[in-house]
């Protein structure tokens, strides 16, 4: 169980980690708390073949009673955004094949956040960076493959004393 933060990574992180591993982190942290991941800059793993991260990679999943979320899978050169978890369970897997490439791996930085009566109401979260809007409904939802398409057209955002972000404001192209 974990009480605070800390992190997990790659073997050897930041130098070239080892070939041919399967490794599983499972983060449980206390009741009524969620996990916030975040992803160290100096990330680097095996690069995708077609689009498919399938040689080396990074992959985490969020874990309830009734449902997995799969946040992704994650290689190449490009760090991951950070994520907060839905529940208090969060696995964590890295595997590298048998070919060996000179990559730093990953470290992931975790702390806990309180789930506010406010956030298990509303059972999404959204996520802005450089104009892109992303939106994840809880489990049940949706059915598999569903697509879906909104227009926003009112934001109201309201601060919180834990907020770190930064807010910009930039006029409509």
């Amino acid at each position: 169980m974990v009480k605070g933060g800390g992190h997990v990574q790659s073997p050897r992180f930041p130098s070239s980690y080892p070939r041919n591993l399967l490794l599983s982190w499972k983060l449980l942290s206390p009741p009524h708390t969620r996990i916030l991941l975040e992803f160290d800059a100096q990330f680097g793993l095996e690069e995708a073949e077609n689009g498919v991260c399938r040689y080396d990679y990074v992959e985490v999943e969020d874990i309830s009673e009734t449902s997995t979320i799969i946040w992704g899978r994650w290689c190449g050169q490009r760090a991951p955004s950070r994520i907060t978890s839905k529940t208090n369970l969060i696995k964590i897997t890295f595997k590298s094949d048998d070919y060996f490439v000179a990559k730093p791996g990953f470290k992931i930085c975790y702390s806990l956040l309180d789930s506010s009566p406010l956030a298990s109401l509303t059972n999404w979260e959204a996520v802005t960076m450089m104009s892109v809007l992303k939106f994840s409904p809880g489990p049940g939802f949706y059915k598999t493959k569903t697509r879906a398409h909104w227009v926003l057209e009112e934001i109201h955002l309201q601060h919180h004393e834990r907020c770190d972000c930064v807010c910009q404001s930039r006029p409509p192209r």
